[in-house]
């Protein structure tokens, strides 16, 4: 396994895992800012007060496209 930026899982074949880390249904689709992680879809990233990889306070986050 190798973690990279942004906390994305490449495993086995190839594939990228690309489920949001808290309720692993939804596909990861916002940056938390500062750190810049994207590992929560939206509905998570809503109630969010610290980042689920760094725990860095989260200030805002942003749309991701991946």
């Amino acid at each position: 396994d190798w973690t990279g930026a942004g906390g994305l899982v490449e495993e086995g074949e190839g594939s990228m895992h690309t489920d949001c880390v808290i309720c692993m249904t939804q596909m990861r689709c916002r940056m938390l800012r500062p750190c810049g992680h994207v590992c929560v879809c939206a509905a998570c990233a809503s109630d969010l007060r610290d980042c689920p990889i760094c725990r860095r306070v989260v200030k805002s986050t942003l749309p991701a496209f991946l």
